[in-house]
């Protein structure tokens, strides 16, 4: 969540023209712009939670696979 913060809050600095120094170097974004969209957040972690319950359900499926031909709990998470 701290890396997600630190990155919405670096495009917001650099869409919005804010100057602030990095390596001692003064940088401006080029365009007018009113920062990021409010809609931005919101949308990528709609897709960021829904990509993870689709892994989610693709790695508890083929643990349950590999269950039901015989294997043990643990065997079946390392395979």
């Amino acid at each position: 969540a701290a890396t997600l913060g630190f990155v919405y809050g670096s495009l917001q600095i650099l869409q919005a023209g804010v100057p602030y120094r990095f390596l001692r170097l003064e940088l401006w974004a080029p365009w007018e712009a009113p920062g990021v969209s409010w809609i931005v957040p919101v949308m990528t972690f709609t897709v960021l939670a829904g990509l993870n319950t689709d892994y989610d359900v693709f790695l508890v499926s083929g643990i349950r696979k590999m269950r039901t031909q015989g294997m043990s709990s643990d065997e079946a998470i390392i395979q």
